[in-house]
């Protein structure tokens, strides 16, 4: 709730902007539109077209706005509320693999998140339940170094995959980049990829648990794949007779 500010003024006073009513106007329109869009994956063409239309107009709208990076309120847990490919993304650009259209059949997504956290780390969680039965997440963890007033470098640790519990590491490390070209505390924050995809996060009650926060931090154990293996060849039949 609240509505629309500027940065931050010498002695700690919010600037209001001048073009406030039509900024508040388009945050919630935005906010508005991407209800019930699985967080992007599930958009008509026209609809995708109008949210990402208001998510750039917000972005020119925010222009003057200061650096969203040196905002103190920036540091939080975040839902992925939405986010839309740019023309040069291949795949999903929030979850990968896992939130493309074979994968979110096999991986049902009941969650994606994003934390920023002091003094430098960024999170990544896509939490699913396999074949919409079995629990489980992928995280990502990394910290970021600042390139210029509004874009982030982030360098990502391998990947965290865990299921009924058990996390072991997978895959190469990466990196990425990821500007915030507008921030409206307790509201919206936006973020835009180095290949042209948007994002939209929000604060809610869901980006707010302490599950969340603990299931992105497990611990990769060594023998998580063999114990996994004796786990599902036990609970994937007992599972599906339940169905």
């Amino acid at each position: 709730g609240g509505t629309a500010r500027g940065g931050r003024a010498r002695g700690g006073q919010c600037r209001v902007l001048k073009n406030e009513d039509e900024v508040n106007r388009t945050i919630d329109s935005i906010l508005e539109d991407i209800k019930g869009t699985d967080s992007g994956a599930s958009v008509p063409a026209d609809l995708r077209a109008r949210i990402d239309g208001n998510i750039n107009k917000l972005i020119e709208l925010s222009s003057r706005q200061s650096s969203p990076l040196e905002n103190a309120a920036l540091f939080n847990s975040y839902t992925v509320a939405y986010s839309s490919p740019g023309p040069k993304q291949k795949g999903a650009p929030a979850g990968g693999r896992f939130r493309g259209k074979m994968g979110r059949l096999l991986f049902r997504t009941t969650g994606l998140y994003q934390m920023i956290l002091r003094p430098n780390l960024a999170k990544n969680l896509v939490s699913f339940k396999l074949f919409g039965i079995l629990p489980g997440s992928i995280a990502l963890v990394g910290t970021f170094v600042k390139l210029n007033a509004k874009t982030v470098k982030v360098l990502f640790e391998r990947p965290k995959f865990t299921l009924l519990g058990q996390t072991f590491s997978f895959g190469p490390k990466s990196s990425v980049e990821l500007e915030t070209p507008c921030f409206y505390a307790n509201k919206i924050r936006v973020g835009r990829g180095s290949l042209g995809s948007l994002f939209v996060f929000t604060v809610d009650e869901k980006s707010q648990r302490e599950s969340v926060l603990r299931e992105v931090d497990r611990t990769p154990r060594p023998y998580a794949v063999a114990v996994l293996a004796a786990i599902v060849a036990h609970q994937v039949p007992e599972r599906l007779c339940e169905i």
